[in-house]
């Protein structure tokens, strides 16, 4: 398990998991959520940009998950 806030190292992964805090009542809660290949590509353009996510934050969140499938690939 790796827990990052860098879209490079999060792009790596086999697996990714977004973990969502809240507050409700006075009492703080957790979900976790397995993204599939959309939710990785909001998630890593969200790292990038913060809230404003865009095309081009998105087409570079794309372009970084097509980078580590390749690099993964290379290396198996």
């Amino acid at each position: 398990i790796c827990i990052t806030h860098l879209p490079q190292i999060a792009a790596l992964a086999d697996s990714h998991d977004l973990i969502v805090k809240t507050e409700q009542g006075g009492r703080t809660y957790t979900r976790v959520i397995e993204l599939d290949r959309q939710g990785r590509r909001m998630e890593l353009a969200r790292l990038h940009g913060g809230e404003n996510i865009s095309e081009l934050t998105l087409a570079s969140a794309e372009e970084q998950l097509c980078a580590a499938d390749k690099y993964k690939a290379e290396v198996k």
